[in-house]
């Protein structure tokens, strides 16, 4: 959970940067049990932002097509 609330700090700390506000952010974990012990674990977890920008800045809009780019292609679905 504190490497998922992490991310999420780093959202609001790049949103500050770039004039803009966290509109959503979410965390979810994922558990799995042991098939030994039967024990539940944290297997992982998926946290999801969004990120509003100030349009009214003439730069606002290359900044956000910016960091669309550095996020692009970060999530990959290894489930299907």
């Amino acid at each position: 959970m504190a490497h998922e609330q992490e991310h999420v700090s780093n959202a609001y700390k790049q949103a500050s940067q770039g004039n803009g506000e966290v509109i959503q952010a979410s965390v979810r974990i994922q558990t799995a049990s042991c098939p030994e012990c039967g024990r539940t674990y944290v297997a992982g977890g998926e946290t999801t932002t969004q990120i509003r920008y100030n349009e009214e800045n003439p730069y606002g809009q290359a900044f956000k097509i910016q960091d669309a780019a550095s996020v692009s292609g970060q999530n990959i679905n290894l489930g299907t």
